[in-house]
């Protein structure tokens, strides 16, 4: 049965959001027990280990209304320099089609733009503390494009924080290792 939100899968596995324009975020919470994510509709939230207020990966304002927080996924046409969120959040361009599918353990964002379609999978493996974010790009255009797709992570490492203290930041260390984004915290 189909509402304004969305609708439950045939077998009721999912349900399915069909616009990225809802009064409040949609939220699915993907979690092994020790590392979990909460993930609105349109990509936002944050991630934890343990414990999520203790020890916050991600920054994570106390207001889920706002659905504005610190992770998201960008795409940059490199010859036109327009860009845009496949996730509708954090740049919220209208997206030419859009839906989100929230299951057990997993998220499944689709949606296209000016003939780019964009798939992205979100889970948290059953026995690692990270995520897993799949993307998937199709050029529907019948021409070349030429693409550049980028992250944006505002990393917290550590306890809620206060707002007007962001000296924090200063005493990290990023790095990069096979394609995979490890960051640390020294005190």
């Amino acid at each position: 049965m189909k509402n304004m939100l969305g609708y439950f899968s045939h077998r009721g596995k999912e349900f399915i959001i069909t616009s990225y324009n809802l009064p409040r975020p949609w939220i699915n919470i993907l979690s092994n027990g020790k590392y979990g994510v909460l993930l609105s509709h349109t990509g936002g939230g944050f991630s934890w280990l343990i414990d999520c207020n203790l020890n916050r990966i991600t920054k994570w304002y106390q207001d889920v209304y706002s659905d504005m927080d610190g992770r998201y996924l960008y795409i940059r046409d490199k010859d036109t320099g327009e860009y845009w969120s496949p996730t509708y959040k954090p740049v919220m361009r209208d997206l030419d089609s859009y839906e989100c599918r929230h299951g057990l353990g997993y998220s499944v964002i689709r949606s296209s733009y000016k003939g780019v379609e964009t798939e992205i999978i979100f889970f948290v493996p059953k026995e690692d503390t990270l995520e897993v974010w799949i993307v998937k790009l199709k050029n529907n255009t019948g021409r070349r494009k030429n693409l550049e797709v980028f992250t944006y992570v505002e990393w917290w490492l550590g306890t809620a924080y206060d707002i007007d203290r962001q000296f924090h930041g200063l005493f990290y260390d990023l790095w990069v290792e096979d394609n995979v984004m490890f960051v640390t915290k020294y005190f």
